[in-house]
């Protein structure tokens, strides 16, 4: 694993983050790492993932997303 240093953050910001980390139980390094893997997008790839399974359920259960193209553009018209 790599290590990061952020130098110059202000002091209501440090103090934000400080209390943060408290109000989720967790040391400030253990917010710090879970706000950078957010923002890398390590959820939204886990989201997208659960997404595709879901639907791929609901596809195997003999159900059909239909094609949404004609009332987009429908509603578009108004």
């Amino acid at each position: 694993m790599a290590d990061v240093l952020i130098r110059n953050i202000p002091e209501d910001v440090m103090e934000r983050l400080k209390q943060r980390a408290g109000r989720n139980n967790r040391s400030l390094q253990q917010e710090l790492l879970r706000l950078v893997t957010q923002a890398a997008g390590d959820e939204v790839d886990e989201l997208v993932s659960v997404i595709r399974e879901r639907r791929a359920e609901y596809e195997t259960a003999g159900r059909r997303f239909g094609n949404s193209v004609d009332l987009v553009r429908r509603d578009r018209g108004r």
